[in-house]
């Protein structure tokens, strides 16, 4: 938010109060603490109080902690068959049972779906070879986007891994 003058900034859902600060004038930031406020979606009340003067904005909030924790295992694969980094892993930890889409993204763009379906709550691991319809897809950057549809909302976290069929040695 930018404040024309030094104000006291309150951000608040309803009754309950997630923060407030004496601000100066200029660009300025205030973190909250979301963790009291279960799932659901809200909407924000931001005050800000400067002598006589009070100006107000509201902003929409959703709370959704269905998807979280993605991990990469390893950073980067080499799917050539030779039984070293052949396979790459990608955990994620759900909070309810949800439909789950993994994909796999080049510039932006999809080149493979490699998990659609349902998964129930806790901590999962969806595996892949670099195959995409019986071929390997070439060296290069990928990000792996993982999407899950709850009743309140549609979470995707994203994370980028690489492929790589150069042989690597280290000399001793």
């Amino acid at each position: 938010m930018t404040l024309a003058q030094a104000a006291q900034v309150t951000v608040q859902v309803g009754a309950q109060r997630l923060a407030s600060a004496t601000l100066a004038a200029g660009s300025q930031r205030l973190d909250c603490d979301l963790g009291s406020l279960p799932d659901g979606r809200y909407r924000l009340l931001v005050t800000a109080r400067a002598g006589e003067q009070t100006v107000t904005q509201t902003a929409d909030l959703v709370v959704d902690r269905t998807l979280s924790a993605l991990t990469v295992q390893p950073a980067a694969f080499s799917p050539n068959a030779d039984g070293a980094s052949d396979t790459i892993a990608f955990g994620f930890s759900l909070a309810q049972g949800v439909p789950v889409q993994v994909a796999v993204q080049r510039a932006g763009a999809t080149v493979a779906t490699i998990f659609s379906g349902q998964l129930g709550p806790g901590s999962q691991t969806v595996g892949w070879d670099g195959a995409v319809a019986g071929s390997r897809l070439p060296d290069g950057q990928y990000t792996v986007v993982v999407t899950a549809r709850s009743e309140e909302h549609t979470s995707e976290l994203q994370s980028r891994f690489g492929i790589s069929y150069a042989v690597f040695c280290l000399k001793k």
